[in-house]
């Protein structure tokens, strides 16, 4: 009865091996590059991807494995009692279990049905062994448990391991490497090559002296076992990790997925960003991710994190690229996206002076990055040079709450506390979002407003693009973040973001410096970069222009190497005037006046007393100058060291014009511009 029993219970558990495979490679993930390169594959709970056919495996691996783990694997049919009988007298002598005596075919069937150790499994894996022994050749007995056995983490056969300690095929290894795969299987992780060598050389020593006692091992071979074992970072696209893990979470099938990742950039941009943080350990810099979008096609080309992802006491197993972290100032376009779709334009003037607003019991002050107020700046002036107060103003003349729902129309789903949660600081980055997202919202701006959904798969079919922004608006917005004049005051002249290639760059720094991002588009791509510590602690004074944004550049270098760019506005590459779309010269710019603006309205303010109104002149551009006279209706109301003047506001219709003077004597004067005030 107990044997009829035992022969159903045998036949009930018992899968076809081919079958059993077949329904994990079914269900097993294959993630390829759109070159065709393996980034990565699952292989929970068989090995897909490395699987080796018998004969291409090393003889000398075949060998060591019977001379190690089942010695009459050939002449038994499953179970070896002799070994098992022996095994068993010594485990009663010694009072503890000191030896196995599982065969081949034994731990074959414990990987095919894991059970909790005790004398009736080994008693059912005897059986079952016994009927696949049956069932099998010896050579596909062989085959399975050489692609299959358990190694280190999650890693499978023997093609795996050698990839993970050797970084080289299994065909390639020297024959101390291929004994060292043997004798690891008996404890994958106490015996763990990273954590030292010393027991796997004894153990390597002990099996090579048994194979040449039997024969098995030439004694020449012997003698090249002195030579020490020398370990190799695993050759897999570490960075793809993430991008792997992100695609199979999107689409959870199995079978073999074509990606669009750009294999080569990907690497590149990896080398990139790692040595950039690696040059910024000294300022507290851990981490950082990039990623880059194709802008027409909306493909997902580079999804990059720093390091290694098998760094796991440095958290670098959480994907950055869409991991929450506050933007700091990179949604102030957004905000003033805003403004001019309800009726700003780069031209509106807005005051940027100390703002204080009440925060409990307290004040909070809002202050620009330089600690620098400017006065009254326009819009172009106050986004290019990304002005905190100026971008308070924006938030007021907006509304946070009809704001958080234009930034969730732009992708940003995180931010799903209300208007009362962010205040207006969220026009200065206090919500979170991932770079993903933020990419993905900076995408819509290089598209002239419309909102594509990202694609990861090759033959993945995108819906139609929905249109979240008004055309002119996203064009003004862009003409800013491209316009180095733009920037000038807060990042001065020949920035990190003036890209050689035409391109509409923002950075951002969140609070604390815990977050440093920068990003950037041209008419092909978006490229999006953050900088910090996957634990959330602070940098040493590291923002977007100073850390992410030479990554961020030497990013668009790479993509413009072959072909450009393309212009960002039709009409071909332009330079613009400040506060006009009019083309100036390609050439040095000369000396003009850009504040006030041409045909300026200005209105006195009737809470304040007119004596204490002023109105800052500015002008830009010509040679190095020590003098500048500022002349008022044509007389000469002061003269400056510095190309600005605080002047007391007035009512009237006024003309200004500036005469500049060099060094050398050389003297420029600016075109005169009218303006009035009321």
């Amino acid at each position: 009865m107990a044997t009829a029993l035992l022969v159903v219970v045998t036949r009930l558990s018992l899968e076809p091996l081919p079958a059993t495979l077949a329904f994990h490679r079914k269900s097993a993930v294959q993630i390829y590059a759109s070159d065709g390169t393996l980034l990565t594959a699952v292989n929970q709970p068989w090995n897909v991807s490395h699987e080796r056919n018998l004969w291409q495996l090393p003889a000398l691996l075949r060998e060591a494995f019977i001379q190690a783990e089942d010695k009459r694997f050939f002449e038994h049919s499953g179970v070896d009692w002799t070994a098992r009988l022996s095994a068993l007298w010594a485990n009663v002598t010694n009072r503890e279990v000191v030896r196995g005596a599982s065969t081949i075919s034994e731990q074959v069937v414990k990987m095919l049905h894991p059970r909790p150790r005790s004398y009736w499994s080994r008693w059912v894996e005897g059986w079952e062994a016994r009927a696949l022994s049956k069932q099998f050749s010896k050579a596909e007995i062989l085959e399975f448990y050489l692609n299959q056995v358990p190694y280190v983490g999650t890693r499978r056969g023997v093609a795996q391991a050698a990839d993970h300690y050797f970084g080289r095929s299994v065909e390639t290894l020297s024959s101390k490497e291929l004994l060292a795969l043997v004798v690891l299987v008996r404890a994958p992780s106490a015996l763990d090559l990273r954590k030292g060598t010393e027991g796997v050389e004894r153990r390597i020593v002990s099996l090579a002296d048994r194979m040449v006692s039997e024969g098995r091992l030439d004694r020449t071979e012997r003698v090249a076992l002195d030579e020490p074992l020398l370990l190799e970072r695993e050759k897999r696209n570490e960075g793809a990790m993430h991008f792997a893990n992100a695609v199979r979470r999107r689409f959870p099938r199995g079978g073999v997925i074509r990606t669009t990742l750009d294999h080569a950039l990907q690497a590149k941009i990896q080398r990139l960003l790692d040595e950039r943080v690696r040059l910024l350990g000294e300022y507290l810099v851990g981490d950082g991710a990039a990623i880059v979008l194709d802008n027409q096609e909306g493909s997902a080309l580079a999804w990059v994190n720093a390091g290694s992802f098998w760094e796991r006491e440095r958290g670098a197993q959480v994907d950055a690229v869409e991991a929450l972290r506050q933007p700091g100032s990179t949604l102030k376009p957004f905000f003033y996206a805003e403004a001019i779709r309800r009726g700003w334009t780069d031209r509106t003037l807005v005051n940027d002076e100390p703002y204080l607003e009440a925060v409990g019991n307290g004040l909070h002050e809002f202050r620009n990055y330089s600690r620098t107020h400017y006065g009254l700046v326009s819009v172009r002036e106050a986004l290019g040079n990304s002005l905190n107060v100026p971008a308070i103003r924006a938030a007021e003349f907006v509304g946070i709450e009809p704001m958080v729902q234009r930034l969730r129309e732009f992708g940003f789903r995180h931010l799903t506390a209300g208007a009362q949660h962010y205040g207006k600081g969220l026009s200065l980055g206090n919500g979170e979002v991932t770079l993903l997202e933020l990419a993905e919202a900076y995408r819509i701006l290089a598209r002239g407003g419309l909102a594509v959904e990202t694609k990861f798969l090759a033959n993945q079919v995108t819906p139609s693009p929905r249109r979240v922004l008004d055309e002119t608006v996203a064009a003004t917005i862009t003409d800013i973040l491209a316009d180095p004049h733009a920037r000038h005051l807060e990042f001065g002249s020949d920035s990190v973001l003036d890209l050689p290639v035409e391109c509409a760059v923002k950075t951002g720094t969140s609070q604390g410096y815990r977050d440093a991002w920068a990003v950037g588009y041209t008419r092909r791509h978006t490229v999006a970069v953050w900088m910090g510590n996957q634990s959330g602690a602070a940098m040493r004074d590291v923002s977007g222009a100073f850390g992410p944004a030479l990554v961020l550049r030497s990013i668009f270098a790479e993509l413009n190497r072959f072909d450009g760019a393309g212009s960002l506005l039709r009409g071909g590459p332009r330079v613009y005037d400040e506060h006009r779309e009019l083309p100036v010269e390609q050439s040095r710019e000369r000396l003009r006046i850009v504040q006030p603006v041409a045909d300026l309205h200005l209105a006195m303010d009737p809470r304040i007393p007119d004596q204490l109104e002023a109105f800052t002149f500015q002008v830009r551009g010509g040679r190095p100058f020590v003098e500048y006279g500022w002349e008022v209706n044509g007389e000469v109301v002061a003269t400056t060291a510095e190309p600005r003047l605080s002047w007391p506001l007035s009512r009237g219709s006024f003309a200004l014009k500036v005469l500049a003077r060099s060094v050398e004597g050389h003297a420029e004067e600016s075109p005169r511009v009218f303006f009035s005030v009321k």
